[in-house]
């Protein structure tokens, strides 16, 4: 079953011709190569950017976040390529619960 399953992924990766050397990702054709190239993923690991899982919500990261001209949410701790989707953010419930929370203990200090 191993032998079988190798010789199909050699024959997928050998009929994928265009490749993206920074991210190790290879695409049927030219144009799904350059919609990757635009992706915010593949722009991060141009630019040497590490993505955490865990972000935990700091004084540093909140910097390079607004350093790096993205749109930011304070009380998330979330950045966003531009303003419409900030805007989406903004309006759902985890963003609300979220705001509200904050709001509650800045009334309370």
């Amino acid at each position: 079953m191993d032998a079988i399953r190798k010789r199909v992924k050699d024959k997928l990766t050998a009929s994928r011709k265009y490749a993206c050397e920074p991210c190790g990702t290879l695409f049927f054709d030219k144009c799904n190569l350059s919609i990757h190239q635009k992706t915010r993923k593949h722009l991060d690991k141009i630019e040497g950017v590490e993505k955490k899982l865990k972000r935990p919500a700091n004084n540093a990261k909140q910097l390079a976040n607004v350093a790096s001209k993205r749109h930011y949410c304070g009380v998330c701790d979330v950045a966003c390529r531009d303003t419409a989707i900030l805007r989406i953010h903004m309006a759902t419930p985890r963003h609300i619960r979220k705001a509200a929370a904050a709001a509650a203990t800045a009334t309370m200090e």
